[in-house]
């Protein structure tokens, strides 16, 4: 059986209390200790509901966006977030076109121009995308 970690603590207590919600709610959970860190850990199966039982949406020492994000492909929470690949084509491509353009090769700018657009439109698509990294699933998260 697999298990997720699905919080992590700074002290026993803080874990133990986050483990005696989800065993009232019928979850079975562990609490892991690694250096200095608590982590409670769950089988897959229930990693979904174990974070609502867990996270209350009033707490202030929780960070939006701090939790992970679950594939709705296929379940998992190994995701991550993809970088953003046109802003990073668009820059480059702009740097390039003007090199080229104070090198007095301003056909060949002008070629660029056109299909690195192209390409930064292509790529636009990424943005903003999660990924997963079991199944290579993209998503919105």
């Amino acid at each position: 059986m697999k298990t997720q970690d699905i919080a992590w603590f700074e002290s026993p207590e803080e874990a133990a209390d986050a483990c005696r919600k989800l065993e009232a709610a019928g979850v079975p959970a562990s609490i892991i200790e690694s250096a200095g860190e608590f982590r409670v850990q769950v089988p897959e199966e229930f990693a979904c509901v174990s974070l609502q039982l867990i996270v209350d949406p009033g707490d202030a020492g929780v960070v939006a966006g701090s939790m992970p994000v679950a594939c709705p492909e296929c379940g998992s929470f190994e995701t991550r977030i993809l970088p953003p690949y046109a802003l990073i084509a668009g820059v480059s491509i702009f740097g390039v076109v003007v090199v080229l353009y104070f090198l007095r090769y301003q056909a060949v700018a002008f070629a660029l121009v056109v299909v690195g657009w192209l390409l930064v439109i292509w790529l636009s698509r990424f943005t903003g995308k999660t990924r997963c990294m079991r199944c290579g699933w993209r998503f919105s998260a």
